[in-house]
């Protein structure tokens, strides 16, 4: 579910203290990374199809959705297309935004397609800040990413930085950003010829667009740069801090082209390889290990294979669909999707305490310790939710037969990918305890701990130090600091 509150993470991340990042890894599944594009032109939805088999972390359907399906604990990106929601309409798009609190908000699909949104760089410019004021005036956790240009080439990257040059004329300011994406096509870039054609509004830096031949559309070697030259024009633009999606790309040219099942499949299977692994210390994500790509999403799970009709000289679908549109059967490029997915899945709580402390909290007489408080702060940075979750204090250490002081009550949900925090207290009565240092343990109990990740942070220790009748911090200081030779 991790695209419902993902793209948290970067507000999440500005604030988090070292041990905290440790904690919430952006993806605690590599399977969640992976995501599909579904095609609802002919009447289908994702929860039309047994998606559960492909593994697939997430999923795009270029729609906003009030209340999106999430079969098989998918997440889910809304689009919001300037044909559908632009000019604003309070009415429709306001409850939208209000039922999603946290949701991520890419605005428009291929912008600089004219066949797609169609926008010059200025009309982009206008359109994702009206969108932008109105989706985070409406829920300020929400994530605003840019649509992904066909593909990131130079005459691509032109259209972008016109992009960013007119809304700061515009506004007068840089454009916030929370999220870049980009599709990864490899297409021929001429006016009147097949693929991408030219951005619009660029129509006089034509000579730009570079001319490729049917064959380079799976040339693994285009591909791999083309991701390096995006991450760096982001990088050189002062965006490096922000993640990146590649939200849609594959192989779109057909089987009577040359680009059978295997051909795709091996595509696929390879492009999945450098995604998962390319780095970078210099332009990429520092959150995320300097990756590159945070997440992608292939095209398409469920499209039409292409089919040409001579009488009417009409054609529609294209390649590299892992479902049959109409059987729902999973194709052969639909089962490598699976066999590369299925080994990355990694489903688990990670309840971990990420703060603890002891009230009162300096050295306190032993006459005056009625009332101890021991609180922590705790987040769940697995993929499953942690239930039935209590903080119990020990006097000692649990394993070695210490002494329970008490539970929280009652149990809470921890809401996994660090949905929520929780702050637990335990209230104990040391009425009668002689004057010592006493070690404290303060342990997360739970449900189902089987189902955690990591055990070794679900414990904190904690000292209670009690003074001798007219002792002072001082008087007890003192010689501790004398021995040691300070």
């Amino acid at each position: 579910m991790w695209l419902a509150v993902v793209l948290a993470w970067q507000a999440l991340w500005s604030s988090l203290m070292p041990g905290l990042i440790g904690v919430c890894p952006l993806f605690p599944s590599e399977h969640e990374r992976l995501g599909v594009n579904v095609v609802r032109n002919y009447g289908k939805a994702v929860d039309d199809y047994d998606v559960a088999q492909l593994y697939a972390g997430w999923y795009v359907d270029y729609s906003v959705q009030l209340s999106p399906a999430r079969p098989a604990g998918m997440g889910y990106m809304q689009t919001v297309l300037p044909s559908q929601h632009y000019p604003i309409r309070p009415d429709a798009l306001g409850p939208l935004v209000d039922a999603n609190p946290g949701a991520l908000w890419t605005l428009g699909n291929e912008p600089d397609r004219d066949l797609q949104d169609g926008m010059t760089p200025e009309a982009y410019a206008a359109f994702y800040h009206d969108l932008y004021a109105f989706i985070k005036g409406r829920d300020p956790t929400a994530r605003i990413a840019v649509a992904g240009v066909v593909q990131p080439t130079p005459i691509r990257l032109r259209y972008l930085d016109r992009v960013l040059d007119a809304y700061r004329q515009r506004y007068g300011v840089r454009m916030p950003v929370d999220v870049w994406t980009v599709h990864g096509f490899i297409l021929n870039e001429a006016p009147d010829e097949w693929g991408a054609s030219i951005p619009v509004g660029l129509e006089a830096f034509a000579d730009e667009g570079l001319r490729r031949t049917v064959d380079d559309h799976d040339r693994m070697d285009i591909f791999r740069q083309q991701i390096v030259d995006f991450r760096r024009w982001i990088a050189g633009r002062g965006y490096r801090d922000r993640p990146l999606i590649l939200s849609e790309y594959g192989i779109l040219l057909p089987k009577a082209y040359g680009f059978s099942d295997a051909a795709v499949a091996n595509f696929m299977v390879e492009s999945f390889g450098f995604l998962q692994t390319a780095t970078d210390p210099h332009t990429g994500y520092a959150p995320d290990g300097n990756r590159l790509v945070q997440a992608w999403a292939w095209y398409s799970l469920n499209d039409y294979e292409y089919v040409y009709d001579p009488v009417t000289e009409t054609s529609r679908g294209f390649n590299g669909n892992l479902v049959d549109h109409d059987s729902g059967q999973i194709t052969p490029v639909g089962w490598r999707f699976a066999a590369s997915a299925q080994p990355l899945m990694d489903l688990h709580s990670n309840a971990a305490i990420v703060a603890a402390a002891i009230e009162p909290a300096a050295p306190i007489p032993a006459a005056a310790a009625s009332v101890v408080t021991v609180t922590a702060t705790l987040f769940n940075g697995g993929n499953l939710d942690a239930e039935d979750v209590r903080l119990a204090v020990y006097a000692g250490d649990p394993d070695a037969g210490g002494r329970l002081l008490g539970r929280s009550q009652p149990g809470v949900t921890l809401a996994s990918h660090c949905g929520q925090e929780a702050r637990l207290a335990v209230v104990f009565d040391a009425t009668g305890w002689a004057p010592g240092l006493y070690s404290l343990t303060a342990a997360i109990e739970m449900r189902n701990p089987q189902a955690e990740k990591n055990l070794e942070d679900n414990r904190v220790n904690l000292s209670l130090w009690l003074l001798h009748p007219g002792e002072t911090l001082e008087q007890t200081l003192l010689p501790l600091v004398a021995r040691s030779g300070g």
